[in-house]
């Protein structure tokens, strides 16, 4: 390293010691492990979203044996259960 004048960095010293050397071999290799992740939880998510839906039309289902249509305008009592209550002052 040169002391006076005009000093041009070594291509060593701008390298980050802390961190290792990889070859190229090696980030294709990296890649094509994020490439098989990034795949595999795109796979799981749409997957997931199946699984919501058919539970969505399952319960749908259950719904409309439980509760007969009704006509439009037409009141309907629904109970509320205790939990879902707010306190009442007596």
């Amino acid at each position: 390293m040169k002391i006076a004048g005009n000093v041009q960095p070594n291509e060593n010293e701008n390298e980050n010691l802390d961190s290792p050397r990889v070859d190229d071999d090696d980030d294709a290799h990296h890649l094509l492990d994020l490439d098989k992740f990034n795949e595999n939880i795109r796979k799981q998510r749409t997957e997931a979203f199946q699984c919501l839906e058919r539970q969505a039309k399952r319960n749908e289902k259950s719904s409309d044996q439980i509760h007969h249509p009704v006509e439009k305008s037409t009141s309907v009592r629904i109970p509320v259960p205790a939990v879902d209550r707010g306190r009442v002052k007596a």
